[in-house]
């Protein structure tokens, strides 16, 4: 059973007297009257990172996912909320030293404040990451409209590729390796797009699980179908350069 089934067949029904929840059909909580748009994203280790060997980058990573959501809604977040779960090997003073340090650079860049969460002890490492802003209106998933175009923020496939590297299934050499490890664990967050999306776009979404995926859940309201051109899916240089020289087939690294 998928996320989507599970909420369809169980969990969206008890929020029917919840205008705010959206029918638990989009990434956020939207309360128009109080302007107050949450997100709530949960990453766990070896599902949505790796491992921990970098706490660093891994931190950069599920906040600037967590965010993300927001963001692709034209919003921008505000502040953010951290529970964690783990163990002294997962949080030792130089694990927390590195992870607080990351924190506070990535508070700069995208104007964001730690306001609270929680800590759990536990085997297995996780993040759950509450990003809360503010807005009159956002961008809804599920309002495309017929002939709509489709357009993405970015280059797709960089970040898949990273974790074939660190997952010692590709060779490279080291600049393009350091390259695509470091799009894997700093995704490009288009922050200063929020001002414009809500000028253009009809429907939004963070790309998460895949371009395809997320083209499914962006149309599945309103049963539309929706073609796109493989050779049009925007992609860098060297993911570009590196499907030339290893064969690899651009879909593969765009689903």
């Amino acid at each position: 059973m998928n996320e989507f089934e599970l909420i369809q067949n169980y969990f969206k029904k008890l929020s029917k007297n919840t205008p705010g929840s959206l029918n638990l059909n989009d990434d956020v909580f939207f309360d128009k009257n109080k302007k107050l748009v949450v997100s709530v994203d949960t990453y766990i280790e070896g599902n949505h990172f790796i491992d921990f060997k970098k706490p660093d980058l891994v931190i950069k990573k599920v906040i600037r996912s967590s965010i993300s959501d927001l963001i692709s809604k034209g919003v921008f977040p505000k502040y953010y909320f951290i529970s964690a779960s783990g163990n002294n090997k997962s949080f030792t003073k130089s694990n927390l030293l590195k992870i607080i340090r990351s924190l506070s650079q990535e508070q700069k860049k995208y104007k964001i404040y730690l306001s609270g969460g929680d800590t759990v002890f536990s085997k297995k490492l996780s993040f759950t990451i509450t990003s809360i802003g503010f807005a009159n209106n956002i961008i809804s998933r599920n309002k495309t409209k017929l002939n709509d175009d489709i357009y993405v923020t970015g280059n797709i496939g960089d970040s898949y590729l990273g974790l074939l590297i660190l997952k010692n299934k590709i060779k490279l050499q080291k600049r393009l390796k350091e390259y695509f490890i470091k799009q894997y664990y700093k995704p490009d967050i288009q922050h200063s797009l929020v001002k414009h999306l809500k000028k253009f776009a009809n429907s939004s979404i963070d790309l998460s699980d895949g371009l395809l995926s997320d083209l499914e859940k962006l149309t599945n309201k309103q049963r539309y179908s929706y073609k796109i051109s493989l050779n049009k899916i925007p992609i860098s240089k060297n993911l570009s350069s590196i499907l030339n020289l290893k064969k690899l087939l651009k879909k593969n690294f765009i689903s």
